[in-house]
């Protein structure tokens, strides 16, 4: 029997999904470690919503200039890492719907 991965740092909510996704599909161990880091990904993007919530999208610096709060990149950069890999698990996509691989044109100079 395989080692079941080690969920507990997740919030429930993305732990229940992991889980999900693990029961709905035949994962190896590396896409587990994919599912793991795109679960992760969950948790800061909400860990970031909260904070700008809390605090503003925007703030003030010492010197009174507008500022982006770190945490609206924080949530972009988690978005965008969670999309690539839910693509990278394939499961973006039906199996109806998938699309054909890509062929990369040859270089030209």
């Amino acid at each position: 029997m395989a080692k079941q991965p080690n969920l507990s740092h997740l919030s429930t909510t993305s732990r229940g999904w992991a889980k999900q996704i693990e029961a709905d599909f035949e994962l190896e161990s590396h896409h587990m470690k994919l599912l793991i880091a795109a679960a992760e990904c969950l948790d800061r993007i909400k860990e970031a919503q909260k904070h700008i919530r809390e605090h503003g999208a925007i703030y003030c610096d010492r010197f009174g200039a507008p500022r982006k709060n770190p945490a609206v990149q924080i949530e972009i950069d988690n978005k965008t890492l969670f999309c690539r890999l839910i693509r990278d698990l394939g499961l973006d996509v039906s199996e109806e719907a998938a699309r054909p691989p890509v062929i990369m044109a040859a270089h030209r100079r």
